[in-house]
């Protein structure tokens, strides 16, 4: 029973890991969506391409002969995510890729708030300058 239990606490641990890896993945593709000026949609090419880039992630060696993550990586990592790459076009090119939009509830609930934080400088006060150059002060919401 105790190779039983073993076997069951590497096959967790294993789960665990593919899903911070998913995690991570979901952040280093946010941050591809954002650098692109966050567009419909990115070719899965783009983005492996631009995940070989991140020397200090593990995409540039992820495959155990120490390759690139392939597409196929990608596609089991953001399974759980229920995400899945689509057929997608640019212009007259036409591949496979991802679309933001169905990236954007993943993000949120896995990677935080995603919203621009308010200004704490200003706290809550707009200041509007008249013709005269009279001033006024409102509260913000």
């Amino acid at each position: 029973w105790v190779d039983d239990s073993l076997h069951s606490a590497l096959a967790l641990s294993h789960v665990r890991d593919d899903d911070e890896l998913g995690i991570q993945l979901l952040h280093d593709i946010k941050n591809i969506f954002e650098k692109n000026n966050n567009p419909e949609n990115i070719f899965t090419a783009n983005i492996l391409k631009e995940l070989e880039s991140m020397e200090e992630r593990p995409w540039p060696e992820f495959q155990k002969s120490g390759k690139l993550i392939t597409a196929q990586g990608i596609a089991k990592l953001l399974k759980p995510f229920e995400i899945k790459p689509n057929s997608i076009r640019k212009g007259l090119k036409k591949g496979k890729g991802y679309k933001l939009s169905h990236f954007k509830d993943a993000f949120v609930r896995y990677l935080g708030d995603t919203k621009p934080k308010k200004d704490k400088t200003s706290l809550g006060v707009k200041i509007k300058r008249g013709k005269r150059g009279n001033t006024e002060k409102s509260r913000v919401a």
